[in-house]
């Protein structure tokens, strides 16, 4: 029947949701997104660590005034254009934060700001150096 039908549907949601969000909160990067009108509409626990900020004080808030960014990324935000893994510092409340970023706009005016935390990245790289001057 119909009913059972949309019950079924409503445990796929469920059960997608719950994957979405843990995922989220169990990856390295940040991630912080926007709407068209530039409200924050998401931050992981990540982009709160990495930033300094809390999600409750600035979801739906102005992307632009919590965060400063510098001139080329701006260019890249009012263009519509991606940004693959570049590093670069904004501003967040008056302190200058440093990070790799990736800058996804989607299709819906939307836009997905990764922040992949330098400190790992760091620490990936040094594994490398380390695990290729064994073996020469």
């Amino acid at each position: 029947s119909l009913q059972i039908h949309i019950q079924s549907e409503q445990e796929n949601i469920n059960r997608l949701t719950c994957a979405h969000n843990a995922t989220l909160e169990c990856m390295d990067d940040g991630l912080l997104a926007w709407d068209e009108e530039s409200r924050i509409t998401m931050v992981n626990h990540q982009s709160e660590r990495l930033l300094n900020i809390e999600a409750s004080q600035v979801l739906d808030k102005e992307v632009f005034s919590v965060l400063r960014f510098p001139p080329n990324v701006l260019n890249s935000i009012e263009s519509g254009a991606s940004i693959n893994r570049k590093l670069t510092t904004v501003e967040v409340r008056g302190e200058f934060v440093e990070a790799i970023i990736t800058l996804r706009p989607l299709n819906d005016g939307t836009h997905l700001l990764f922040l992949h935390p330098i400190d790992k990245i760091r620490e990936l790289a040094q594994q490398q150096i380390g695990g290729s001057a064994r073996y020469t």
